[in-house]
């Protein structure tokens, strides 16, 4: 499983920035807000609706991060160093749950981090 830093980059911090960024439509990330608020969906039914609703393309990334795509399988940072890592839907529904609500933080990341590596195994 990739660490917490690939390339220089901490990959949950540039989950965080993705997340709080926006969906890529005009308050798109109170679109997915109010989603989870109103529905209370499952991990698998949050992660369908952002796949959908963040759709398939991206964007030139800032710093180290040259690209972000936004693809069927999930979220692809393009790093400048010509690395890369992702995270699958089920990652982002998870963490945008567990982890935004509360502000990035290193406890938060450890337990999310540890979420993560167990499903992947």
């Amino acid at each position: 499983s990739e660490g917490l830093f690939v390339g220089g980059v901490n990959r949950f911090a540039a989950l965080d920035d993705e997340i709080m960024g926006g969906t890529g439509f005009v308050n798109g990330k109170f679109t997915v807000q109010d989603f989870y608020q109103k529905n209370s969906p499952t991990n698998r039914e949050f992660a369908n609706f952002l796949k959908k609703h963040y759709g398939i393309g991206g964007h030139s990334g800032e710093g180290d991060i040259r690209f972000v795509n936004h693809a069927s399988n999930g979220i692809e940072f393009d790093l400048r160093s010509g690395e890369r890592f992702r995270f699958t839907w089920a990652d982002v529904a998870d963490y945008t749950k567990h982890c935004r609500p509360h502000g990035t933080n290193v406890l938060i990341i450890t337990v999310f981090r540890g979420r993560v590596q167990k499903r992947s195994r």
